[in-house]
């Protein structure tokens, strides 16, 4: 039996630069679209932020970037004026975030 190994067996015959541009092309393939939320979805994100803000407690949130979705932990402020959420001295708008999860 054939045990076939993708690119990996290929690498080691390929210039530095062509390894590097496959494994862009790689990433660009795992970015997804923006997932659009419903307003119920929307409402509860905001009940979250506003009671874990309110309560102090650490969470979770999921943030929608340039095609990921990535994870933050921490405890977070709200400056509602400009729709921003602030945690461990990053800033996120409120648009970018897809979930909320509390952390006990």
């Amino acid at each position: 039996m054939v045990h076939d190994r993708g690119s990996i067996k290929w690498t080691s015959l390929m210039l530095p630069e062509h390894v590097k541009i496959l494994k862009d092309m790689e990433k660009e393939d795992r970015k997804i679209i923006r997932p659009i939320l419903d307003e119920q979805e929307v409402e509860m994100i905001n009940q979250r932020l506003v009671d874990a803000c309110i309560h102090e407690e650490e969470v979770r949130l999921a943030i929608f970037e340039d095609g990921y979705i990535n994870h933050y932990n921490g405890k977070i402020k709200i400056n509602k004026e400009q729709h921003q959420v602030h945690l461990n001295n990053q800033v996120f708008h409120f648009v970018n975030i897809i979930n909320v999860e509390k952390l006990s």
